[in-house]
């Protein structure tokens, strides 16, 4: 299948002055939309445990790992398979997640706003479909 460029519209949210995130939506394969935070510091794209229904294929060897959390802070993991995720109607099928629990993450965003988190787009992800960032226009570039 021949690749191809999409652009998908980003969301910038500012948490307190001059503080932002850039979000991204995505559709899960039942129509259920998640907003992803993406993090280009983050090594691994990252899914909440509460969206865990959604990753349907765990690699056996992977099931339990160690991850890193900003300060050393060691954080339980699991690795895993989103199999169908939709930015607009393209399909990034089989994307690759580490789940942990992001209800801290959540607490903190409930102080600014009232959007809930469910992944995190990481460097992963955004190096494989060689993402361009633009934030004047707000959008991002995938080579899908």
């Amino acid at each position: 299948m021949r690749k191809r460029i999409i652009e998908v519209p980003l969301r910038l949210i500012e948490l307190e002055k001059s503080n932002y995130h850039i979000m991204l939506d995505v559709v899960f394969e039942d129509g259920t939309i998640g907003m992803w935070i993406v993090d280009t510091g983050a090594s691994k794209t990252v899914a909440d445990s509460a969206i865990e229904k959604y990753v349907v294929k765990m690699d056996s060897e992977l099931t339990s790992i160690e991850s890193m959390g900003i300060g050393n802070t060691k954080i339980e993991s699991k690795a895993g398979v989103i199999p169908s995720l939709f930015l607009g109607t393209t399909c990034i099928c089989d994307t690759h997640v580490v789940i942990i629990d992001l209800s801290a993450v959540n607490e903190q965003y409930q102080k600014f706003t009232n959007q809930t988190i469910s992944g995190l787009v990481g460097s992963d992800f955004l190096v494989a479909h060689k993402a361009i960032i633009d934030y004047k226009k707000l959008k991002i570039n995938l080579f899908v």
